[in-house]
């Protein structure tokens, strides 16, 4: 399949082609190559078509691929805009935040999908950019998502449905561990304890606080203790 790669005006400026029949050892996608006016890295794919939509809806869904962003417009999502095959950048965070204030990222269900979402999480938080992340069950990617359940339940259950930045962290936070080993507790407080020292309100730290707690069966007391050392630490770091 040939898709046209357009710039943010709809103007045609590569093509991309991707092989349906991915059993041999050639790449799965080949793109044109590099231009004056074709840079993968400051690419996002359907950006021209999506721009009305994510005027009105003041969000943009963030995707890994070109069939994934159609699959969601099959969907009635028309907000949806994905890289290049590539890792989220600054020239394309650049972009996103002329436009809007709120980015949901909906990467694949996979191992891989979940690091790259929580890469391109953190990269928009650090931008101020309000983010949510919607996560996709049973390794699925969103076209076979919507393929296996339906446009009704994607739209519903997870573009409608995503979680809060910091939920996201602590969900990937907690993958692999086991509470009953001391090391994997205290690195899971670690972990989130270094996402909540930043831009939280005191409404937000007390109810991730209690959440950790919670799972950790530490109190809530020990963990705020922690985090108040954390955060002076990293005042002195920056003196």
């Amino acid at each position: 399949i040939m898709f046209p790669i357009r710039d943010e005006n709809g103007k045609t400026i590569a093509f991309s082609g991707r092989i349906l029949n991915t059993d041999g050892e050639d790449a799965k996608y080949l793109n044109s190559p590099e231009t004056p006016i074709f840079h993968k890295s400051q690419v996002l794919y359907n950006l021209d078509k999506a721009r009305a939509s994510i005027r009105k809806t003041r969000q943009v869904i963030l995707m890994e691929g070109f069939i994934d962003v159609l699959a969601a417009n099959r969907a009635g999502v028309y907000n949806a805009v994905a890289t290049m095959g590539t890792s989220l950048t600054a020239q394309h965070i650049t972009k996103l935040k002329r436009l809007v204030q709120q980015v949901t990222v909906c990467y694949d269900g996979d191992n891989a999908g979940f690091e790259a979402a929580k890469r391109a999480a953190q990269m928009l938080h650090d931008e101020q950019l309000k983010v949510e992340v919607s996560v996709l069950p049973d390794k699925l990617d969103p076209d076979e998502y919507i393929r296996i359940n339906g446009v009704e339940v994607f739209k519903d259950q997870i573009i409608e449905k995503p979680y809060a930045y910091i939920a996201f962290m602590m969900m990937h936070a907690k993958r692999g561990k086991n509470f009953q080993f001391e090391n994997d507790t205290l690195q899971y407080i670690q972990e989130v304890l270094e996402t909540l020292k930043g831009n939280t309100s005191p409404t937000e730290r007390d109810l991730y606080i209690r959440q950790i707690a919670a799972d950790t069966n530490i109190s809530p007391e020990a963990i705020s203790a922690q985090l108040r050392k954390l955060s002076a630490d990293t005042v002195k770091e920056q003196k």
